[in-house]
């Protein structure tokens, strides 16, 4: 610390009082210098590791994160998922789980072969296969949003004369319907729960 000048002295006396100011008003401000200054950080490690594994770096940019599409953003969280499982702790921390536990597997199919997918929460997902220039291509949407969404694809699927429909009707109708109401309610109280902790806290 002797070693610094004064200007020097000063700036890091400063950052850490913005440090500390940040820390205790985090969630109270519509822009977080705390959340900017994580960001800025992560995107170095991010930068750093694109380079180890050759990948394309999406951070150099000079758009903020916030404003990066939404496509780009999910690219990144993939990306540091792909850099966590390159971790040497990985496999003694996967040794005591079994693989099925970590498979998984679309609920069913719909007569034209689209798969629905659940990743728990209140969404279900439906992957349709599109063929162009005989390559296949996988899109994804949103197939249940709300409790009705949910209601109105079981019935859809109630009186199918596709196997595979009728095979997923059963699966929805027998495994899901009795806890949506429960499902929808944890997120209702999480939403809320978020809410309160925005309000501005008393100092």
């Amino acid at each position: 610390m002797l070693a610094l000048g004064i200007g020097q002295l000063f700036c890091v006396l400063q950052c850490k009082q913005d440090l500390e100011e940040a820390l205790l008003t985090d969630g109270t401000e519509e822009s977080s210098w705390l959340q900017e200054l994580i960001v800025r950080l992560l995107s170095d490690y991010f930068g750093q590791k694109c380079q180890e594994h050759d990948r394309f770096n999406p951070f150099n940019t000079d758009i903020d994160f916030q404003l990066l599409p939404l496509r780009t953003k999910v690219d990144i969280l993939h990306a540091l998922c792909d850099f966590r499982l390159d971790a040497d702790d990985v496999l003694d921390q996967l040794k005591n789980l079994e693989a099925d536990s970590l498979r998984v597997e679309p609920l069913g199919y719909d007569s034209k072969d689209s798969a629905y997918w659940y990743f728990y929460g209140t969404r279900l997902y439906r992957e349709d296969f599109k063929t162009k220039n005989n390559k296949k291509k996988s899109v994804w949407q949103v197939i249940c949003f709300t409790e009705d969404d949910w209601f109105q694809l079981t019935k859809k699927f109630k009186k199918s004369s596709c196997k595979a429909e009728r095979q997923l009707h059963h699966t929805l109708s027998e495994n899901f319907l009795p806890e949506l109401p429960r499902l929808f309610k944890e997120k209702e109280n999480l939403a809320r729960k978020r809410l309160l902790e925005k309000i501005p806290r008393r100092t």
